[in-house]
């Protein structure tokens, strides 16, 4: 399974023709997608030993860069927003409950910065937030942080399309895995 994010398409080489390459190799369980933003879009459901599903693994294209807000990362856009909430119903629905979901994506969501202490510079081990939070600096909150390093100021889209609020009043989303920032390696918990 892969997911794409804001360098796969950098290459000269579509996204489309990527995934085509993909699925070309045996075990390869990635595809296009439904007609959205971005490319490949789409879950597959895990299935416990007695054949029956158990939880639901999300795959989002999060974009590249967002021309319309300076050049900042590109996001989950309101189509697959709207796919991800219809699909998750369609899945309850199918299976009599709803099932716990994983997310997988390259660029993590804005709300990331609500998880971190806003410190003053200089402050040991603190990171300068990146675009709309370069004013400020950053720590692990140890209120929310399990584990992992804080080594740069996370990137997320500026623009916030509402992918996280949708996880959250959808209810199914267990967590979400982000590659974009290549220093980060933290694991942080709202529960």
């Amino acid at each position: 399974a892969v997911v794409f994010g804001n360098h796969d398409d950098e290459g000269g080489i579509s996204k489309e023709v990527q995934i085509a390459y993909y699925q070309s190799f045996p075990g390869c369980l990635a595809v296009e997608g439904e007609p959205m933003s971005g490319c490949g879009n789409y879950y597959l459901t895990i299935n416990g030993a007695d054949g029956a599903p158990k939880c639901v693994l999300w795959f989002f294209d999060s974009g590249t860069y967002d021309i319309s807000s300076e050049g900042t990362y590109g996001c989950v856009e309101q189509d697959q927003i709207d796919w991800y909430k219809q699909t998750s119903a369609k899945l309850t629905a199918q299976y009599g409950k709803q099932l716990p979901g994983f997310v997988f994506q390259h660029i993590i969501v804005p709300e990331i910065y609500n998880m971190l202490y806003t410190v003053s510079k200089g402050t040991e081990d603190a990171v300068r937030g990146i675009d709309a939070w370069h004013d400020n600096y950053y720590t692990l909150n140890s209120d929310f942080t399990l584990s992992g390093t804080l080594g740069e100021g996370p990137c997320p889209p500026v623009r916030n399309k509402g992918e996280f609020d949708a996880w959250i009043d959808t209810g199914d989303i267990k967590a979400a895995f982000f590659g974009h920032d290549h220093v980060n390696d933290f694991i942080v918990t709202d529960r």
